[in-house]
């Protein structure tokens, strides 16, 4: 599942890439091997999960940006993107994906009726 949805993310080198759910960190380094490291901020909600994620990332020659936080409002710090990658299920797109990528980027998700809503 998740190289299908990188198939359908499409990144190139250099993209700008935000991705919402770090998980383990493997699919930052994916992301960071393929568009290199700089461009990639990589969220995660959860204070122990994204610290296992940054653990994992250390053993590899990765580093994309990490942050401990809500997704859902993106990171405009490191904006603008040219892809967002979310692998939790969400029932509409939150204003601040769409507000931090550029005309024309491409935002890939699990799309799910009882998904994680944002309060916009």
């Amino acid at each position: 599942m998740v190289f299908q949805f990188l198939q359908l993310l499409s990144p190139a080198r250099g993209d700008r890439i935000l991705e919402v759910g770090t998980d383990s960190g493997w699919t930052a380094a994916l992301l960071s091997w393929w568009c290199g490291s700089d461009g990639i901020t990589s969220m995660e909600v959860d204070p122990q999960v994204a610290a296992q994620a940054a653990a994992n990332l250390k053993t590899t020659a990765f580093t994309p940006h990490l942050i401990t936080g809500d997704g859902l409002a993106g990171c405009p710090e490191r904006a603008p993107y040219d892809r967002v990658h979310v692998t939790a299920d969400v029932s509409r797109i939150p204003r601040a994906w769409i507000e931090q990528t550029r005309p024309g980027a491409m935002i890939v998700l699990p799309w799910h009726p009882g998904g994680v809503t944002s309060c916009d």
